[in-house]
């Protein structure tokens, strides 16, 4: 209890102590205050006198003014009176030159009256010249739009049967490389036959230019031995009928046993039905030409070595 009560007291002590220093504090702020208000006082008292200075002297200059624009406003009305009685006499002249006016208007206005009517019949005439070279100029666009329309279906219909060729063209592509295998198959066969040791006793040997193949290249043929078509050479001329020309001057107008005409039906031919394929063209040729060089005597056997199975067939053809 006497602990607390020390407390207390402590607390009132300080308590006390705060609260005369905010009194002072108070009154210190109070004081400034007070004197900060009276020099706010004595500044607006003297700022007060300046205006009222200025108001005096603001007056009398008005004043001044005042008597002069009195004299001046006099000086007006007088000159309003003699510049009424001008006008007067404006106002006469004005009507009289307004009477002269208006009947040279109305000799204008017959005048542009009688102008605007020949305008506006020649301005019917050539709207109606344009209206009618607008219409024939409308029908030629319809007509020229009609032949547009004709001409962009014939090019879209070309368009899709040169499509359907170029995959036509590929497709046969396509097949002449799968033959292009069975042929170097024959070949190597052919070579195996061409390079046995059995020899027939009636040959004679013969020159290294033997093993040519007894069939020229083709003119058509490309260095892989496969033909370009119309579509991948970019010219105009069919790749049929060059290679029909060439099979003609041969072995003469080819039989029809020679075309071997896919089934109907069978997967991945486009060739048309009765129409022979290019790879099957390439096939009976190689066939014939095959059967031909099984009866040359090689006498070299290493010319027929050097026929590599990897080579294309018109370098083999050239060998």
């Amino acid at each position: 209890y006497v602990t607390r009560l020390a407390e207390v007291e402590n607390a009132n002590v300080d308590l006390e102590r705060r609260l005369n220093n905010n009194a002072m504090e108070t009154t210190e702020r109070t004081r400034q205050e007070h004197a900060e208000h009276r020099r706010m006082i004595e500044e607006r008292e003297h700022e007060i006198g300046v205006l009222r200075h200025e108001c005096e002297t603001e007056r009398s200059v008005r004043n001044r003014e005042v008597s002069s624009l009195k004299a001046s406003l006099e000086n007006e009305k007088r000159l309003l009176v003699e510049a009424r009685t001008r006008e007067e006499e404006l106002v006469e002249e004005c009507r009289i030159k307004m009477t002269d006016l208006e009947a040279d208007f109305g000799s204008r206005e017959r005048i542009l009256m009688d102008q605007k009517e020949e305008m506006e019949r020649s301005l019917k005439a050539a709207i109606k010249r344009l209206e009618n070279e607008i219409d024939d100029r409308c029908d030629d666009f319809r007509g020229r739009e009609m032949v547009w329309e004709r001409a962009k279906g014939d090019i879209e219909g070309k368009l899709v049967e040169l499509t359907a060729e170029n995959a036509r063209y590929r497709q046969e592509v396509k097949e002449l490389r799968e033959q292009l295998g069975e042929v170097q198959e024959k070949l190597r066969k052919t070579e195996r036959s061409v390079n046995s040791p059995v020899r027939p006793v009636h040959s004679a040997p013969s020159s290294p230019s033997s093993c040519r193949a007894a069939v020229p290249l083709p003119p058509w043929a490309t260095h892989e031995g496969l033909p370009f078509t119309s579509a991948e050479h970019g010219s105009g001329i069919d790749a049929h009928d060059s290679r029909k020309s060439w099979y003609g001057s041969l072995h003469g107008s080819p039989r029809p046993s020679e075309y071997i005409v896919p089934r109907s039906g069978a997967v991945g031919s486009s060739v048309p039905a009765g129409k022979p394929s290019l790879s099957k063209r390439l096939a009976n040729y190689l066939d014939g030409g095959t059967d031909r060089r099984l009866n040359i005597n090689v006498r070299d056997s290493s010319l027929a070595r050097n026929l590599s199975p990897s080579l294309s067939l018109s370098e083999q053809c050239r060998q």
